[in-house]
């Protein structure tokens, strides 16, 4: 909750005419270390993404994924060019995004918010 309120991810407001909210869930996960030990606990908010109608609330989907030869293929070039290669990782990166749509999303019964 941090996260998403630190990046301001959403404001409140009120549902504009002829909107519908997208309803959204809880994902609860349990992180393990190598022995099996519970390490930490992790919760996600998402949306539920089947109730979108194309259009309307997106127009294009888009996932920026390597593919696994293209990664050992890079890995092979900075290795032949003797060159140096650094992981970076980015904590909460898909709160980052811009989107340029106005998105209306339900609140959770458990957290319930007044707009200001």
């Amino acid at each position: 909750m941090k996260s998403l309120k630190d990046l301001e991810t959403w404001k409140l407001t009120e549902l504009s005419e002829g909107k519908q909210a997208i309803g959204c869930k809880w994902v609860f996960k349990i992180k393990h270390n190598s022995e099996g030990k519970t390490e930490r606990y992790k919760k996600r908010l998402i949306t539920k993404g089947y109730s979108q109608k194309l259009g309307e609330n997106y127009i294009v989907t888009f996932a920026p994924v390597a593919k696994q030869t293209t990664f050992r293929t890079l890995l092979r070039v900075a290795a032949a060019r003797n060159m140096k290669v650094r992981h970076y990782g980015v904590k909460t990166a898909f709160l980052n995004g811009d989107i340029t749509e106005d998105l209306y999303m339900s609140q959770r019964e458990c957290y319930v918010a007044k707009s200001k």
